[in-house]
């Protein structure tokens, strides 16, 4: 409840849930994949919550949304592939990379140029589509800090 709670009002969900998963003896991959699961609720709450302030279109929308679910499923299935040892070799490298967007987040996307707009070319759409895929690609994989890294898919392209 506690890392859903962060996820919902300020991100980094993932920095309680997923220790305390490790914590209480859930296997490494087991963990991740509860840990994505159970603050996907209050990942897509949250969203809701902020619905009114996204202004895009359809053309702009579903490029990104078909993207995102693309890479999330190709990032769960490289998990599900992935060895336990392999997984854990990596894991502290994962952490130390969502820390890090966790804490600079801010910064890095703050100097960004406004984002995509209703009118946003063919390839500004087609640079923010792959960007996406590839943050879905790691954030169903392991997801941790996953909303800092999405953020910019709708800032450096217009």
């Amino acid at each position: 409840m506690v890392g859903g709670a962060l996820n919902a009002v300020a991100g980094g969900g993932s920095f309680v849930a997923f220790p305390a998963l490790l914590w209480t003896h859930v296997p490494p991959i087991p963990a991740n994949a509860t840990n994505a699961f159970s603050l996907w609720v209050g990942t897509t709450a949250s969203g809701g919550a902020y619905r009114n302030r996204f202004n895009l279109s359809r053309r702009v929308m579903v490029p990104l949304v078909l993207t995102s679910i693309a890479g999330g499923l190709v990032g769960a299935f490289l998990l599900l592939r992935t060895p336990a040892h392999t997984f854990m070799r990596v894991l502290p490298w994962l952490m130390l990379g969502a820390t890090l967007l966790f804490a600079f987040g801010k910064r890095l996307t703050g100097r960004r140029p406004s984002g995509l707009e209703q009118g946003a070319s063919t390839r500004a759409l087609i640079g923010a589509s792959v960007f996406e895929l590839a943050v879905a690609i790691y954030g169903g994989y392991f997801g941790g800090g996953v909303g800092i890294m999405t953020w910019p898919c709708s800032q450096p392209w217009a």
